[in-house]
């Protein structure tokens, strides 16, 4: 990624040197009226850094550490900082959101509040083909062309990876797995409220508000607070729909929602259904841990006529991968037909250049008088033409009434 060039030492802005004396007041006026100085990089040890980085990171003493207000004000003078990758390839939502200091969770609204914004903008000026600049202030050609990738490539900070391959949030429960794995392992009933209210909970309650700032993110593209369109935000139903979720973080968000693995979101999806159809998220044991905590899900249709096995069959889920895990759980799925195309679930699994020639052979194999079924079902759609009740014949959506 283009990043602009270091200035000389002998030349330090003014901004630089209110950083390194911890003068966050004048480093805001600072940067407000010499908006180009946030581009300036300078180094401490091993790091070299921008200043959106230095102002994220937490090596400053609890009380000297940057204000958020800084943030906020290192981004708007230079936004293109926040895709910008230090050393170790962190940005500085990396930064961020590794960093262990209370006032963290902040930042990090601060950045995604930030960026969300300026994306939206950036976004409806291309749309109608205008030239626009985020920065207001900046007319580099090499900017303007990083801002319009950002925005025509619809490019989510929280799904950049530093250079081991993590995002933000992956990183965010790495630095913190053995304060989730303390919170997992004891017996009592923790909720939200506890989690903010325990001292011995305040590590995994900062962790907790990173997290779910960097789920609604990815999941639903926004932190706004409500969401639009009348949906409610539901954690689980989030952790369950991105990629690669840390395991111990859907574990802890069932652990403080459980009410949600029986809460259908507005078109009448599980947890379930949606971890039927991720395949960015194969590992065996997000199912496995849904259908332990509500084994009934596998049997519940979502507002398509949909079950969790014509979702998993669908999107060529492996078999290995949940799918047989989702049939065990309700057997007889494998013979309601899919309301939608009419296909039997082990066709609905040939469907599509990823199908899995295991998963359909398992499938068929799960009911092989599938071909009777067929017959009874022409049966029956026969009798349906002529105004009689079918008597025999595939298992189809429940109705209520």
């Amino acid at each position: 990624m283009l990043e602009p060039e270091n200035n000389n030492d002998n030349h330090e802005p003014l901004l630089v040197k209110y950083f390194k004396k911890w003068r966050w007041t004048q480093a805001i006026s600072r940067v407000s009226s010499h908006p180009q100085e946030a581009q300036y990089r300078w180094g401490w040890g091993d790091l070299n850094l921008t200043a959106l980085h230095w102002a994220c990171i937490d090596i400053f003493p609890t009380e000297r550490a940057p204000p958020v207000e800084l943030v906020a004000s290192i981004f708007d003078a230079y936004p293109n900082a926040i895709t910008m990758k230090d050393e170790f390839g962190f940005t500085p939502l990396h930064r961020a959101s590794a960093n262990s200091l209370e006032s963290s969770s902040e930042k990090v609204k601060a950045l995604l509040s930030a960026y969300l914004t300026h994306l939206a903008k950036a976004k409806g000026c291309l749309e109608k083909g205008n030239h626009f600049d985020l920065t207001e202030h900046n007319e580099d050609p090499i900017c303007d062309k990083l801002q319009k990738t950002i925005a025509l490539d619809n490019i989510i900070v929280t799904d950049i990876k530093d250079r081991s391959n993590r995002t933000p949030l992956q990183l965010l429960c790495i630095m913190n797995e053995k304060w989730v794995e303390n919170a997992l392992n004891h017996t009592d009933h923790i909720t939200p409220s506890i989690l903010s209210t325990r001292r011995d909970y305040a590590r995994v309650f900062m962790f907790w508000k990173k997290a779910c700032l960097l789920v609604k993110v990815s999941f639903h593209g926004t932190i706004a607070e409500p969401l639009a369109n009348d949906q409610t935000w539901r954690v689980v139903h989030a952790c369950t729909g991105i990629q690669k979720c840390p395991f111990k973080l859907l574990r802890l968000a069932v652990k403080l929602h459980p009410e949600q693995l029986r809460d259908a979101d507005e078109i009448g999806n599980l947890p379930l259904h949606i971890a039927a159809n991720n395949l960015t998220s194969s590992d065996r044991n997000v199912v496995d841990l849904l259908l332990a905590t509500h084994p009934e899900a596998a049997q519940v249709f979502n507002q398509n006529g949909k079950l969790p096995l014509h979702i998993a069959a669908q999107s060529c889920r492996p078999w290995e991968n949940g799918t047989e895990a989702i049939l065990n759980a309700f057997p007889e799925a494998i013979t309601v037909v899919d309301e939608e195309t009419r296909l039997y679930i082990f066709m609905l699994a040939a469907v599509g250049e990823n199908a899995s020639l295991n998963s359909i052979y398992c499938l068929l194999r799960a009911c092989p008088e599938l071909e009777r079924f067929a017959s009874w079902d022409k049966i029956n759609t026969a009798s349906r033409r002529e105004g009689r009740e079918p008597s025999i014949g595939i298992k189809r959506r429940k109705t209520s009434g």
